[in-house]
């Protein structure tokens, strides 16, 4: 007879993907949607904190500055991450543990900015933004 053992996580990774079309050469903290959708947020099940932030763009930047930032409850956290104009297109960022804490309930975004210059004005994004809820266990 097999034995079968119930393992739960405790803190479970989650990620809330966001997207952005024709990025203009001049946007300033212009919110990136929900995927498939036009909603600009995601809602926290549950406290937790953020993690990490995943990148991927359909070209690399040949001008200017692209500015990856994400918000929480609404207040926008500058952590500023600029995408290099290289020919990288994938791009990752993790956090130290609980910085960037938010509560349950909280509204969860991504913005842009770009400088003026950004080239080609034909990128695509796709963000990442991964979060850990406190001690949440689904089943």
């Amino acid at each position: 007879m097999p034995i079968f053992e119930d393992i739960a996580v405790a803190n479970p990774l989650v990620k809330f993907t966001f997207t952005a079309t024709d990025m203009a050469a001049t946007q300033t903290d212009t919110a990136l949607v929900v995927a498939g959708s036009t909603v600009t947020t995601h809602t926290a099940l549950k406290a937790g904190w953020v993690v990490g932030i995943g990148v991927k763009l359909s070209a690399a930047a040949t001008a200017g500055t692209l500015t990856i930032d994400f918000s929480l409850a609404g207040t926008a956290q500058a952590v500023d991450k600029t995408l290099a104009t290289a020919a990288t297109t994938s791009y990752r960022y993790e956090f130290p543990v609980e910085r960037y804490r938010f509560a349950a309930g909280a509204t969860l975004g991504m913005t842009f900015t770009s400088n003026g210059s950004l080239d080609p004005e034909t990128i695509d994004a796709v963000a990442d933004l991964y979060v850990i809820y406190d001690d949440a266990i689904f089943r």
